[in-house]
């Protein structure tokens, strides 16, 4: 758990993960209960991850900086100061650093070569919408600095909060998974933040899937994950 390995003492907030459940992060961690904000939704009113995401802004007090993670994750020894350290390197007010984390059983493997996964292709869905991989195409290595980008992933972001304010999530994206990864960038962009991916790994992704709806590979024409067409089966599947 990130609050088990972060430098900082207790009672410096952090910003967790945003759709993280309050009573499993207060059981495994009591002294971090005061350092918990949520906004919950009714199950019937749920829109899909992206939708859970644009409310993000909704929770933000006086924090500085933000990050965006997936569940499931890991985080290396001290993740908080060296991602700090990774966005100052940037010299970028509006620097956003993102990757797609590597999966925990490759933690030794690219930590002893040096490797920070990278995405680099893009490709047009079914529906005409740019996408990417549903995992990295590339990878740098031996990187000094943050490396600027042109994706952008949820799986992992941090930048300063205004990031959150000034480019949420689209709430109107309900029910999308892959489509709206573009588009984020391209708003990012358009309003004056530059992606890099971090020299370092600060995460890393379980090798877990939380629901069925988790595929390597989607069931859209040119593989892209989506939401079942049946919403019998879409809430069978939570």
């Amino acid at each position: 758990m990130g609050f088990e390995t972060k430098d900082h003492p207790p009672g410096v907030a952090h910003k967790g993960e945003k759709q993280a459940d309050r009573d499993a992060v207060r059981k495994a961690c009591p002294r971090a209960e005061k350092q918990i904000r949520t906004l919950r939704f009714h199950h019937l009113a749920s829109k899909g991850p992206v939708y859970a995401r644009s409310f993000a802004r909704k929770l933000l007090g006086n924090e500085e900086f933000c990050m965006e993670i997936d569940a499931a994750m890991d985080f290396v020894e001290g993740w908080d100061v060296k991602v700090v350290g990774q966005w100052q390197m940037t010299g970028n007010e509006y620097g956003v650093l993102s990757a797609l984390p590597f999966s925990l059983k490759d933690r030794e493997r690219v930590e002893s070569g040096q490797e920070v996964a990278r995405q680099c292709a893009i490709r047009i869905g079914s529906e005409g919408v740019p996408l990417y991989d549903l995992h990295a195409d590339g990878k740098a290595i031996g990187l000094t600095q943050p490396l600027l980008a042109y994706t952008h992933s949820s799986s992992f972001a941090f930048a300063k909060c205004h990031y959150e304010t000034n480019v949420p999530h689209d709430p109107f994206a309900a029910q999308l998974l892959e489509t709206e990864k573009f588009p984020r960038f391209a708003r990012l962009w358009t309003r004056g933040y530059d992606v890099y991916t971090p020299s370092i790994n600060i995460v890393y992704k379980a090798n877990t899937n939380l629901h069925p709806l988790h595929h390597v590979k989607g069931h859209g024409e040119r593989e892209e994950r989506k939401w079942p067409p049946n919403d019998n089966e879409r809430r069978d599947a939570h």
